[in-house]
């Protein structure tokens, strides 16, 4: 029998695609990496995980594990072989427990961040972990990846929010590590080591969370500092003075001051071409062009892809530019006269 009708009996025909438009998991999220599987396997229970693993396995064939496919460095998207498998784990979805007295829930890998978010503030509790891509990503992703989100400074990464893990090892077994406890100082620490594996030592399908009270009151607050080293000392001022109040401090992602300086470092290579020019030695030309064409390039690319670096990147293309409408216009107007016939010039 071949893998694809064994994973079929598995986890029902309608659960193993392997033709029509499979973008949607074989292509990341900012559109970068692509890759081909041999099929998508989804499977909808921690069962149907191990024995998808357990096959393949028996196969000698790769699993690729996929949660909501948010990632930004291509870790959940099979190479173009077309020989893996790609295991996605959205049907494992359910919220299994919510254990309002220990401050703890036991919830299922393909769940959604925002539903998990949502099931602790149906009990007036929080679960802090928080990014932008909440509404998508799915918390066996989350802990894969050790995510960290906007509230590491009070509450720490992903790791810190988890207690206990149910795990598909690759040899499709499924080791037991769900725990609602909290001082737990028995053996190695095997949860620690499978969060933040990214799916290379097993695959999560299930994990119990902590949680917290719901804060009586939130408040932001933006200031401004001149440089990147007085915002930290401003953080560093504000946790002493608010404590475990303060849940999160961002910086830009680029710093005006730092980053000009940057730029003024970046565009002395396009100056070294200048004496040759004003001493008229046109072979320059070439020297000149070479150094500009990669600053146009990374601009460009940049203020397409980029919108953190968008405006110190559309200022490096903004100069490239201008440098070549320069060297053409120098170039048009120091080109030699044109020899003119003699014999053309005098009517002969």
């Amino acid at each position: 029998m071949s893998l694809e009708a064994t994973l079929r009996d598995i986890v029902g025909v309608a659960n193993v695609l392997t033709t029509g438009d499979l973008s949607a998991w074989e292509v990341d999220w900012r559109k970068r990496y692509r890759g081909r599987a041999r099929l998508v396997a989804r499977p909808g229970s921690t069962a149907e995980v191990a024995a998808v693993v357990k096959a393949c396995a028996a196969a000698g064939v790769a699993v690729v594990p996929q949660g909501g496919n948010t990632g930004l460095v291509g870790g959940s998207v099979p190479d173009g072989s077309g020989t893996q498998v790609l295991l996605s784990l959205t049907r494992l979805n359910r919220v299994r427990e919510v254990d309002v007295a220990n401050l703890t829930m036991t919830v299922e890998a393909g769940c959604l961040l925002q539903a998990v978010q949502d099931a602790a503030a149906a009990r007036d509790l929080l679960f802090p972990l928080s990014l932008a891509s909440e509404g998508s990503c799915t918390i066996g992703g989350n802990l894969a990846t050790n995510a960290g989100g906007t509230q590491v400074v009070r509450f720490g990464n992903a790791r810190e929010l988890c207690l206990g893990l149910e795990v598909v090892t690759a040899r499709g077994e499924v080791w037991e590590g769900l725990s609602g406890l909290r001082k737990d100082n028995t053996g190695y620490d095997l949860r620690d080591l499978f969060i933040g594996s990214e799916g290379t030592l097993g695959v999560i399908t299930a994990a119990t969370l902590k949680l917290y009270p719901q804060p009586a009151a939130v408040t932001t607050a933006t200031t401004q500092a001149d440089s990147t080293r007085r915002a930290r000392r401003l953080t560093l001022v504000a946790a002493a003075l608010l404590g475990a109040c303060v849940v999160g401090a961002a910086l830009p992602a680029f710093a005006w001051p730092t980053s000009l300086a940057r730029l003024a470092v970046l565009l002395v290579p396009l100056l070294l071409p200048l004496p040759g020019l004003l001493r008229g030695q046109r072979r320059t030309y070439a020297w000149a062009t070479l150094c500009v064409t990669p600053y146009f390039l990374y601009g460009l690319t940049e203020v397409i892809a980029n919108p953190a670096v968008r405006a110190p990147a559309g200022a490096i293309l903004f100069a490239s530019l201008a440098w070549f409408v320069t060297l053409v216009n120098y170039l048009r107007a120091t080109r030699p006269p044109r020899a003119v016939d003699p014999q053309v010039e005098s009517g002969a």
